[in-house]
């Protein structure tokens, strides 16, 4: 009987030690599926390239097909950041669902002239899971124009109304926290001068929101 539990014991942390790096890979194996049509010019042996300049601890980048530089500049066991190129960045996180199970978080950046998110949710094979209410552009959501634009107790209607509409095109900048699950978002202002920005800034809110396990709020 005593051998028999030895035996048992054993097998159990020997699966422990096996799943372990399973768990660990997670965000990088994600990485190097994904489909290249996500990212076209930076196909999968670039992908991989990528990941083993980071386990060889030098600087991680290569030349992508359109000729520029892209760089990974952090990848961890749940999370990773690649600079693109000088106007694109991708994070990928992996977060945890209610059943036990996880999914993928991806933000794609441009950043010129200024911030503009886009936000997808993906499942361990790559297919596409739809998540609304994190839209820039003309198809933003109300409720989420709502939470980055508030009017302060002090300000009128009349010049809350003022600066709001001064925020088009409404653009959403989204970034994952690398050191746990969260989402913060705040809006960019592309198109206005200097202190255009600084009077809108009155009535814009950052908001930082976690995951629950079904979405972030």
């Amino acid at each position: 009987m005593k051998r028999a539990k030895t035996k048992t014991t054993f097998l159990t942390i020997l699966l422990l030690l096996l799943t372990a790096p399973l768990q660990a890979q997670r965000v990088k194996d994600m990485w190097i599926s994904m489909p290249d049509s996500l990212i076209p010019y930076l196909n999968k042996s670039m992908r991989i390239e990528l990941v083993d300049f980071v386990n060889m601890k030098v600087k991680a980048e290569v030349k992508n097909l359109l000729g520029e530089e892209s760089v990974m500049d952090t990848l961890t066991a749940s999370y990773l950041s690649v600079t693109l190129n000088a106007a694109a960045t991708v994070q990928m996180r992996m977060l945890p669902l209610q059943n036990g199970d996880s999914i993928m978080c991806m933000v794609r950046s441009s950043h010129g002239p200024a911030c503009d998110s886009e936000l997808s949710f993906w499942s361990k094979n790559w297919q596409r899971i739809e998540q609304k209410g994190f839209i820039s552009g003309a198809e933003a959501p109300q409720s989420l124009r709502d939470r980055l634009i508030v009017k302060p107790d002090t300000m009128t209607e009349a010049r809350f109304e003022e600066l709001s509409e001064m925020i088009e095109p409404f653009l959403v900048c989204a970034s994952l926290s690398p050191t746990d699950n969260s989402l913060t978002l705040k809006v960019s202002l592309p198109m206005l001068s200097a202190d255009d920005k600084k009077a809108v800034k009155a009535i814009l809110m950052q908001r930082k929101l976690n995951w629950n396990g079904e979405t972030f709020n």
